[in-house]
């Protein structure tokens, strides 16, 4: 759902701000869930390559 939902909503806001800004402002979410999933998941001795 993500990989169809994000470029469609990259490809709309590129008409009205340009493509650089719209990149620029994708760097965000992306910095949110990188955090969000290494608060959820830093302990996970998968993750820390542990048995």
């Amino acid at each position: 759902m993500l990989f169809l939902a994000v470029p469609a909503i990259v490809g709309f806001v590129s008409t009205f701000l340009g493509l650089s800004l719209t990149m620029t402002l994708l760097v965000f979410p992306v910095l949110v869930t990188a955090i969000t999933f290494f608060k959820m998941f830093w302990r996970d001795e998968i993750l820390r390559g542990l048995e």
